[in-house]
């Protein structure tokens, strides 16, 4: 499943505050064509509220968002026509309360998207998505509320994919699944990477280290746009997570909550 066409993402000096206190400052970058963009940064620097800003779920006191050159700033229904956002899977496990297996979600999302199809093109379009994200059709008839946190993440990635949109924005993809998923999704990730912009903000950056062709690293008014070894760097790192760091002849390692990440010097 391709993208009709390569996006662009343009963050033009996006300020946000909450309750009088500024959240993100005079925030600027920008990217054109496939490839990841990760968001880095401590607990509350202000990664999830840049995501839901990029989807247009967010009005900032000031700035500009362009997608493909056109302005979707605060304007969820424009910014739908380009990206799809997969929220942290807390917040899209809470979404779901009632009996619906994985197909059944997939089918219902195809339904609203206003694509007209026929049953069996449905079926294959679903099957197709279903592979992308590694899928089972066994796991396609299970009950939503009985699969574990790795199941669901697929299937909500799945569900973002139905719409074949040519950026992808994923938010603590890796967060609340066990284990042996995270790698198996990590890889998934990578792999739409390479037809899509994907924009990802995670607490486990070396699990996308291989794919990233750009960093965000973020907390709140301080930030930092480049390549990973343009920002990867003990000067920058110091900048961004302050005592959180701690160095150990040519390591560096920084604390991302519960994580910690070594880096060489």
């Amino acid at each position: 499943m391709e993208a009709i066409y390569e996006p662009s993402l343009s963050v033009e000096y996006l300020t946000i505050s909450y309750n009088g206190e500024p959240i993100l400052e005079d925030l600027y970058f920008g990217y054109s064509g496939n490839g990841m963009i990760q968001v880095i940064g401590p607990n509350g620097a202000g990664k999830s509220t840049l995501l839901r800003s990029i989807a247009g779920l967010i009005k900032p006191k000031k700035g500009i968002v362009r997608i493909n050159g056109t302005d979707i700033t605060a304007k969820p229904f424009l910014a739908s026509r380009f990206l799809s956002f997969v929220p942290q899977l807390t917040i899209a496990d809470r979404s779901i309360t009632f009996p619906i297996t994985a197909g059944e979600l997939l089918l219902f999302e195809l339904r609203v998207s206003g694509e007209k199809l026929s049953k069996n093109s449905s079926r294959e379009k679903i099957i197709s998505v279903a592979e992308i994200v590694g899928l089972s059709s066994e796991e396609l008839e299970m009950d939503l509320r009985a699969m574990s946190g790795g199941q669901k993440q697929k299937v909500f990635i799945a569900r973002a994919l139905i719409h074949d949109r040519p950026m992808l924005l994923l938010d603590e993809p890796l967060s609340s699944i066990d284990p042996a998923s995270r790698a198996e999704i990590a890889e998934k990730i990578s792999e739409l990477s390479k037809k899509k912009l994907v924009v990802v903000t995670s607490h486990d950056p070396m699990a996308f280290m291989e794919s990233t062709a750009r960093i965000l690293l973020i907390n709140r008014k301080t930030y930092f746009f480049g390549t990973p070894e343009e920002v990867l760097k003990e000067d920058v790192l110091e900048k961004i997570y302050g005592r959180m760091i701690v160095k150990n002849g040519r390591h560096v390692h920084f604390f991302d909550d519960s994580c910690v990440h070594n880096m060489k010097k």
